[in-house]
């Protein structure tokens, strides 16, 4: 029997005992404990707010009973905050729940070897096939040769005029490629060209370190990316102007006062335009509605943060549409209508006073997340269209007859559904809710004909085996959904729903439709955590 001896009396007690029973002192076991939690919690107080939040809603999970999704989440943002003792913990758990999933102890070798050995390993197989193809061909003859060399020559013509191709990536460079989004002609890709995420450069931004990503841009079916502008910080807000060659993206200056910049598509000195932290564009390219973000600096401009306003690019002028706390914004295809989400100041403190005096009420504070609402760019007039406070991420179809959002119905306020309505709020129908194949989704993208959703489903069931019509031409074995994550498709009337053809990826997002519809650009991640763009034929 294992046992511990008290440093204070010398009594022999149990390893799971935490104080001594004969002078109370403190035993080894909880004092190791105690040193264990404060450096997860020095851990988490390095890392940003929304990953120190996530990570200890999942520990609550995994206590109250270890699931495999929940322990190869922990291992991923572990790892993503270099914390590799309990990244490899975490996985060593998910592999111990579900023993004959190959993708988990793939992970689970690269976390605690590196994704190099994976690599040699998959380059000595590379060699050992080609190394039999050469004896298969000493031995059979020259007949062999020719059959083998239009095999050759077809996969040759797969590579060059694939279903899905790289557009995108920096494997040598500790550089990502994220964020892909069309041009309005279809011909260029615009992405991000950003470091990769470490703790290390959390410490470096509270140092004043700021990390310098690019907006890089790209020929839509090859070429090599160029940058068009540097920016602070790796997930920034942009697009492309409607009827224009043009781009915006936003930056921050040296006290973190976001700016949006107009730059052209083949580069140039960036013109500032308004301080603002989210932004979208009339279809005509003419106005651009706007979060305001004045920084914090100023005392006298700071009640203007979290407004929404509609700048004209003619004038110069600004209006303000909304003093509440807004975000996402959307233009209608006409220019007419702008969608956007917003939080009520009055209600959330409502929320908060009640919860003070009723602990059953605070689900509801953390749970709120605001309503949509619509202002009327010709009448200037704004109608809320949802009243729950669990709604956001409002965009519009392509003929504007209809408007999708993202709503957190769920207690748990992770688990989501996509909602389909009229602009006015009537109508209002599920579109997708938790599948077989998915416990939530996050980033969609709708067709431009109007037809089709195109959404990312995180936590693909890896025991559902892909159906024979998803094989893939990019090497995919059929029956293998070993994702984490990964890109689906459905119908507006919510039929047709299926997995896009894929290579095997740790999950694809990002999804952003070409103007015509025939293609789509997502982003990728591998399970050594590098991200590339990528675009496939639909």
């Amino acid at each position: 029997m294992d046992i511990q001896i008290c440093q204070s009396c010398g009594a022999k007690l149990g390893t799971d005992a935490l104080t001594c029973p004969e002078c109370g002192a403190k035993t080894e076991t909880a004092i190791k404990a105690e040193e264990a939690e404060a450096e997860h919690e020095a851990l988490l107080s390095m890392a940003p707010p929304q990953t120190a939040k996530r990570i200890r809603e999942l520990e609550e999970k995994y206590a109250e009973g270890p699931s495999v999704a929940v322990c190869v989440q922990l291992s991923g943002l572990y790892k993503d905050l270099k914390a590799m003792p309990r990244a490899i913990a975490y996985m060593q758990d998910a592999v111990a729940l579900d023993p004959e999933n190959k993708f988990l102890k793939q992970k689970l070798r690269i976390l605690i070897d590196g994704p190099d050995a994976a690599a040699a390993e998959e380059y000595q197989t590379v060699t050992r096939q080609s190394a039999e193809s050469r004896k298969l061909v000493r031995a059979v003859g020259i007949a062999a040769g020719v059959v083998l060399a239009l095999v050759a020559a077809y996969f040759a013509y797969r590579v060059l005029f694939p279903s899905a191709w790289r557009v995108a990536a920096f494997s040598g460079e500790k550089m990502d490629a994220l964020q892909p989004k069309y041009s309005p002609d279809g011909t260029k890709i615009a992405f991000v060209k950003a470091p990769k995420f470490t703790v290390f450069g959390i410490v470096d931004s509270l140092a004043g370190k700021q990390e310098e990503s690019h907006l890089m841009v790209v020929d839509a079916e090859s070429g090599d990316p160029r940058s068009i502008a540097k920016f602070v910080g790796t997930r920034p807000e942009f697009n492309w102007i409607p009827g224009t060659g043009d781009l915006s993206f936003v930056n921050v200056d040296e006290t973190w006062k976001p700016t949006v910049y107009r730059v052209a598509a083949d580069g140039g000195v960036p013109s500032s335009l308004v301080n603002a932290r989210e932004f979208s564009w009339s279809p005509d390219g003419r106005k651009l509605a706007y979060v305001a973000d004045l920084g914090w600096n100023d005392p006298a401009a700071m009640h203007e943060n979290d407004a929404l306003f509609l700048y004209n690019t003619e004038t110069g002028n600004s209006f303000k549409i909304s003093a509440m706390e807004c975000s996402s914004p959307s233009f209608s295809p006409d220019g007419k209508k702008i969608a956007f989400q917003a939080r009520d100041q009055r209600r959330q403190e409502a929320l908060y006073n009640e919860a003070r005096y009723n602990p059953d009420a605070y689900d509801d504070v953390s749970n709120y997340r605001g309503d949509i609402y619509v202002f009327d760019v010709v009448t200037e007039q704004t109608v809320a269209v949802t009243d729950e406070g669990l709604f956001d991420r409002p965009t519009f179809s392509p003929d504007g007859s209809k408007l999708f959002v993202l709503g957190y119905t769920d207690p748990n306020g992770y688990e989501n559904s996509l909602f389909v309505m009229n602009p006015d709020g009537t109508d209002r129908r599920v579109l997708l809710t938790k599948g077989e194949d998915y416990e939530y989704f996050r980033d969609f993208a709708v067709s431009p004909d109007g037809k089709s959703v195109v959404f990312e489903g995180i936590f693909v069931n890896p025991d559902k085996p892909r159906s024979e019509s998803m094989e893939s031409p990019l090497g995919a074995i059929g029956g293998d959904t070993n994702y984490l994550a990964d890109l689906f498709i459905v119908g507006v009337d919510g039929a047709g729903l299926r997995r896009l053809p894929s290579k095997k990826f740790r999950s694809r997002s990002a999804p952003d439709f070409s103007p015509d519809g025939s293609s789509i650009a997502f982003q990728v991640e591998y399970v050594e955590m590098r991200h590339e763009i990528w675009a496939s034929k639909l």
